[in-house]
């Protein structure tokens, strides 16, 4: 049992987690919280079918929506994605962020989906520095 700050949660072991694909684990972080697709949906900004078709396994997510998930679940990056590691940062870490490995994995994912993807990451990221 650990608390994420607001509530306390009972943890599947870690082996699970890992076993799972990413869709089952936003699937299963979203009904753990009681959240509908329509919810998260809203909270990631995306369509209820896109959603449904991530948890499903039928369409993968680009990095930015990966991302909005892990704010929207305020998990950590490397567990969403792998299902290792802890599962919330530490409070005031700033955990959200893959390790080092996690962001040599982001990159190759990224490289893979082609240039397009790559110039809205670089697009995010620029309108993000600009703040």
């Amino acid at each position: 049992m650990y608390t994420d700050g607001m509530r306390q949660h009972s943890d599947a072991p870690m082996a699970h987690y890992a076993a799972m694909k990413m869709g089952d684990r936003i699937r299963q972080e979203r009904e753990s919280r009681s959240w509908t697709q329509e919810q998260l949906a809203r909270k990631a900004g995306i369509a209820r079918s896109t959603l449904s078709m991530i948890e499903s396994g039928e369409a993968d997510t680009t990095t930015d929506v990966f991302f909005r998930f892990v704010r929207a679940f305020k998990v950590s990056a490397e567990w969403l994605k792998t299902g290792a590691g802890d599962r919330y940062p530490p409070p005031g870490g700033g955990g959200y962020l893959p390790s080092v490995g996690g962001l040599e994995e982001l990159a190759d994912r990224l490289l893979a989906k082609g240039p397009d993807e790559i110039g809205r990451l670089m697009a995010i990221i620029a309108a993000k520095a600009a703040k």
